[in-house]
């Protein structure tokens, strides 16, 4: 109802701009996918941007110019000094990842190394998983989608790869919600075949 510019009552203006924002991004993304886009440092920001507009424009696609701490983790993010250096490293990493690594773990790890990064003040997550589904649609496989759910395992399973270098659980996690993916993907083909 709101990207068909409806106002729903009880929400606040940021629900709004949230939603609309959101599909601002999943445009953006599958437009780049098409491309076969590679990850890059403007392609992060400009992600970031566009689910920031309207919500926080200040800090929309620039990186934390303040240090934060986790209190559902104790993880400790970088030092925001160091946010430049941290996301070039993290874009040579990726590109090595995408030469040696299955496409599902390549998503995973993206998503996890940036919310490890955690290199914007808000809008991590939502940034994180949208560079894991650009790289899941590049390869052919349909966007994966954690439910809120599995937020309590979804925030362990972070925890496990930021503190101990350990991916599997989240790779896991990642691979468990593109198998309802692909689930949904068929129900949905099976219905149009009966019509």
């Amino acid at each position: 109802m709101v990207l068909e510019g409806e106002k729903l009552r009880g929400k606040s203006l940021r629900e709004h701009f949230e939603v609309i924002n959101h599909r601002d991004a999943i445009i953006y993304i599958e437009m780049l996918a098409k491309k076969n886009e590679s990850v890059s440092e403007a392609l992060i920001k400009r992600s970031h941007h566009i689910l920031s507009k309207n919500i926080d424009n200040t800090n929309a696609g620039k990186y934390r110019n303040i240090n934060i701490n986790f209190t559902e983790s104790d993880h400790e993010p970088p030092h925001f000094n160091t946010m430049t250096d941290e996301m070039a490293r993290l874009i040579v990493c990726h590109n090595e990842n995408l030469a040696k690594m299955h496409p599902v773990e390549v998503a995973s790890r993206i998503h996890a190394d940036l919310i490890k990064i955690h290199p914007f003040i808000d809008g991590n997550g939502r940034t994180a998983r949208l560079l894991m589904n650009l790289e899941l649609i590049k390869s052919g496989f349909p966007p994966a989608v954690i439910p809120a759910t599995l937020k309590k395992e979804y925030f362990e399973t972070l925890d496990k790869a930021h503190m101990h270098n350990d991916y599997e659980p989240f790779i896991g996690l990642v691979a468990d919600a593109l198998e309802q993916s692909f689930e949904i993907f068929l129900d949905n083909l099976n219905m149009e075949m009966i019509e």
